[in-house]
């Protein structure tokens, strides 16, 4: 067709037809520009529309100037980058401009909107906007949502995001906006400097010509945590908006029908009072629960009889709940309720509570109603009811119940933030403890993620998931080392904008710099020299900011970056601003190698220049095996017998093999008589030695399935994970993954684990990427499940010198028994042996007996990490284990408890100095500013206040009584 087409785009109910004109010949359906995807160009549709739909106006009067307005301030050139924030009184109409202008942007401009309403819990806060817009941006973006978000996670992907829709809609040639309507409602904005604000959220310097449009009233002022520079801070931002006749007469009318309501029919004085108490946000069946009467009177009433009150939005689909739900029209109109109800309000909240305490008696079940895990604690929160908040936050179902709906422990951590926060200017140290134990359980859930998880998950094609779960680790250190990997794994699928997003937040300084290293070497493979000099500026922005003791290992890193990109003079000056004199002399002498200087380098004896190792003859075969003193018996081909030397044994095995490479019924027959030695081998360690070298041996010469049978049967931990290893490596070479993944199994908790899985799941995505996805679902549940092993030796070791010191001999064994740590455990032990020795031996040999048995627990690696070797004087390995003596040597024993008691102590006086003890009041707030390194403090804590250890040790128990009770739903 050509010439002009009118095109009509639907919308939803309440929102008003548009009819737009397109010049040119145009083929097939026509759609809205806001419709349509900004990658693809489909046309799409986000639920958050529909919740405007139902804010908007039926019909906008006298507002033609506005919309004029505001249509020239999103196309004009002269605004790009540009704030324009509407400010007015309450009933002035400004919640119908801005959803009227949202349904009905201008042609090319696309709008990006939240709508913050105070009286909906799901919709009134920093994480209600970053979850809404997120949905909006992923939607037109084409992208998935990311299942494993953290709060921090969530705020830098929302801000990248806004950056991609920005830059797309340059590239489209069209407008892109964001419009933030209710700041003065954000319900989390406090007075105090820790404020969270949404306009603190808003880009400081919006990207790629993106406008930002806000309304809101005069007061309350701009949030403390919204920065300096700001342009929200800027009076030049400000128009003012006339009020809307319009609304100042539905603000008349909705207040002569709240007077009615307050003396109506039960009915519609219970629905008015509970809405106001619970804050909105409950579904007709709540409120029919709360009030007696039946789902279809409530839902009569709320459309028909008193529909001008109050009004029906979506529910949150991404709790998986899309009832509606009810809540007051107007933010005035709830304010103006809770004040005339005055003190009925309190009966009406003590319905909820009753109704929230029912379900919390049930361990919160499954068809727990969505407002009883979101809009409840928002509810506590407007109240101040600490003693709730403090009830809610320290609830192990409730969390786990929270983990099942969100899909993570974000609104758990959060609870316990908003009760730590409501505690903060108080004393009591019992709460504080009790949160502090919640938040270590929490805490640990991703503490056994491997760092290569995130990179894999990048690798098989979801970047969202790989960033989330990378942010998601509590180490900092693990984090930084999980976000280069998966820089360099978004490198190599080629997706460096993301890449370089990621790394500028990597907080280690050698990860962010080997992260810049690997974005380098891909940009300059592409030619992208505006990318380098992007990078450049960047490791520039870090040695400015960074700690002046870093500065230098941060030049040496930056001179390693410019060498990287050939730009020899610029690394030459910045080494020589390198004030270390080693430091800088090494850095020179990068610089001078690369230009190929290396007279000059021999010269001043480089010790990076090493003069070339010639290869060792190679030897034959025939030779090796020359000579060997004691050849298997029966044999054909002579190999030395593992017994007799297992070094010389393999050496001539894997000769052997070699010489027999195309001859695979010898190989057979050496392998088998191989396998026959080596389990032959007396002693438990040179047999687990043998048959490790045998395992290797067989996976090399291809026969990875056999080599696995046999690895499993090797009972040293170390040396079976390091066969398993050999085997993984040996399968997947050989095009056999599926051999290689049942030994995944095997090898977690070995050093060799993240490789193996690296390996396998490489290997699985060439073939099969769902299948590799699957491989690290199942790696990422196991690592959550060992994470549940909770308490951990760090909380526990802490408690029994606590409960030690009170006498309490039975409980403090009681605890150590469950330390998991065998060293560890074994050290609670004797310590707890020592005091009683002498008044009651028959129970000091009982702990030793304990100690003992965990000492044999304690494998070389397990003692050599932990230093038990040293405090317990643990001796060499034994061949075979020994049965752990009844009676155990009491007097050198005693002396080695001793002593190990002394150390310990002295290791806790050192370590106190190092933390915070002695550094801060026992405030709540201090406390509470000491977590994670809160552990360390239990022992002066309990001293000094008797009252936290029962509360410590009853929230332990509490969670441990949840975690048996807890079956599948």
């Amino acid at each position: 067709m050509s010439g002009r087409r009118e095109a009509t785009a639907g919308t939803p109910h309440g929102a008003p037809a548009v009819a737009n004109s397109v010049s040119g010949t145009v083929t097939g359906d026509v759609f809205q520009v806001r419709d349509v995807n900004l990658l693809t160009g489909s046309p799409v549709r986000t639920r958050y529309r529909q919740q405007v739909a139902r804010i908007a106006p039926a019909e906008l009067v006298g507002r033609e100037a506005e919309l004029a307005e505001l249509a020239e301030f999103c196309t004009s050139a002269g605004t790009a980058g540009a704030y324009r924030w509407w400010r007015a009184d309450p009933w002035s109409g400004k919640s119908a401009l801005l959803s009227w202008f949202v349904l009905d942007p201008p042609p090319g401009v696309r709008v990006v909107s939240f709508f913050i309403t105070a009286r909906l819990a799901a919709q009134n806060d920093r994480n209600a906007f970053i979850d809404n817009v997120l949905e909006q941006l992923v939607t037109l973006l084409d992208q998935d949502l990311p299942p494993f978000l953290t709060e921090a996670t969530r705020e830098a992907h929302l801000l990248g995001l806004l950056a991609e829709a920005a830059h797309a809609c340059r590239a489209r040639g069209e407008h892109f906006v964001l419009v933030v309507d209710g700041l003065d409602e954000d319900r989390g904005v406090t007075t105090r400097p820790d404020a969270h604000s949404v306009a603190a959220l808003l880009p400081a310097r919006p990207p790629a010509g993106m406008r930002v449009v806000v309304a809101g009233r005069p007061n309350p002022p701009i949030p403390a945590d919204v920065p300096g520079h700001h342009p929200l801070r800027e009076p030049g931002v400000v128009r003012v908006l006339s009020p809307s006749p319009k609304a100042q007469a539905e603000r008349a009318d909705m207040e002569r029908e709240l007077k009615r309501l307050l003396h109506g029919s039960a009915l519609e004085q219970d629905l008015l009072g509970l809405l106001a108490a619970a804050g909105g946000g409950l579904t007709a069946a709540d409120l029919a629960t709360l009030s007696g009467a039946s789902t279809w009177e409530v839902e009569d009433h709320l459309t028909t009889v008193t529909g001008r009150s109050f009004a029906r939005r979506a529910g949150d689909h991404r709790l998986g709940d899309p009832t509606d739900v009810y809540l007051l029209t107007h933010e005035e109109l709830q304010r103006k309720t809770v004040q005339m109800l005055g003190r009925s309000l309190t009966a009406y909240r003590d319905r909820v509570h009753a109704w929230a305490d029912d379900h919390r008696a049930r361990d919160w079940p499954a068809d727990t109603p969505t407002y009883l895990l979101h809009g409840y604690h928002a509810m506590l929160v407007a109240a101040g009811d600490t003693p709730r908040l403090l009830a809610c936050a320290t609830d192990p179902a409730r969390h786990d119940r929270l983990r099942d709906r969100f899909g993570g422990d974000v609104a758990a951590m959060a609870e316990i933030g908003a009760a730590s926060q409501a505690l903060a200017d108080e004393t009591d140290l019992v709460a504080v403890s009790r949160l502090a134990v919640h938040r270590d359980r929490l805490t640990d859930r991703n503490a056994h993620v491997p760092p290569v998880l995130p990179a894999l998950w990048a690798l098989v094609g979801n970047p969202d998931r790989a960033e989330a779960l990378a942010r998601s680790l509590p180490d900092r250190d693990t984090q930084s080392l999980a976000l280069r990997q998966l820089v360099q794994a978004l490198c190599r699928r080629g997706d460096l904008d993301r890449a370089e997003s990621v790394a500028e937040s990597v907080a280690d300084t050698a990860s962010f710099f080997a992260a810049l290293v690997a974005i380098t070497e891909e940009a300059l493979a592409r030619g992208a020299s505006d990318r380098v000099r992007r990078l450049l500026a960047m490791a520039a922005r870090r040695v400015r900011t960074g700690p002046p003791k870093q500065r230098d290992s941060d030049l040496t890193a930056t001179v390693k970056l410019l060498l990287k990109t050939g730009d020899l003079d610029r690394a030459e000056a910045v080494a020589g601003t390198i004030a270390d004199d080693r430091e800088r002399a090494a850095a020179a002498q990068r610089v001078l190698r690369h230009r190929g200087d290396a007279g000059v380098l021999k010269h001043r004896g480089d010790p990076g220049v090493r003069k070339p190792v010639p290869a060792p003859p190679e030897r034959d075969a025939a030779e090796v095996v020359r000579g060997a003193p004691a050849p298997i018996a029966g044999a054909a081909d002579p190999v030395t017998e593992f017994a007799a030397d297992p070094t010389r044994a393999n050496r001539e095995l894997r000769a052997a093999l070699r010489a027999a490479a195309d001859d695979p019924h010898r190989v057979t027959r050496l392998l088998h008589r191989a396998e026959e030695s080596a389990r032959a081998v007396p002693g438990k360690s040179r047999r687990d030695l043998a048959m490790h070298l045998v395992v290797k041996a067989m996976a090399t010469a291809g026969h990875p399935g056999r080599a696995g049978g046999l690895a499993r049967a090797i009972t040293s931990g170390i040396r079976r994970g390091d066969a398993c290893l050999a085997v993984v490596r040996a399968a997947v070479a050989a095009g056999e993954p599926a051999v290689a993944e049942p030994l995944l199994d095997v090898l977690k908790g070995h050093p060799g684990y993240e490789l193996a899985l690296a390996t396998v799941v490489r290997a699985v995505a060439a073939l099969d990427v769902e299948r590799a996805g699957a491989l690290l679902l199942k790696a990422e549940r196991s690592a959550k499940a060992r994470a549940d092993a909770w308490p951990k030796p760090r909380l526990l070791m802490p408690l029994v010198e606590a409960v030690l010191a009170t006498g309490d001999l039975a409980e403090a064994e009681a605890r150590a028994l469950a330390v998991s740590d065998p060293a560890l455990r074994c050290e609670a032990m004797q310590r707890m042996a020592h005091p009683v020795h002498r008044s009651d031996p028959a129970q000091a040999r009982r702990l030793l007996a304990h100690a003992a048995a965990a000492r044999d627990q304690v494998t070389r690696r397990t003692a050599h990490k932990h230093g038990a070797h040293q405090r317990l004087r643990i001796g060499p390995e034994r061949e075979e284990a020994d049965p752990p003596a009844d009676d155990p040597p009491a007097d050198s024993e005693f002396v080695r408890i001793e002593d190990a008691a002394r150390r310990a102590a002295q290791d806790e006086h050192r370590q106190a100095q190092r933390t915070v003890l002695g550094q801060v009041d026992w405030s709540a707030a201090g406390v509470a500013s000491t977590y994670p390194g809160w552990h360390s403090a239990i022992p002066r804590l309990c001293r000094e206040h008797p009252e936290v250890l029962p509360a410590i040790l009853g929230e332990i128990d509490s969670i441990a009584r949840c975690e048996r009770s807890a079956t599948p739903d």
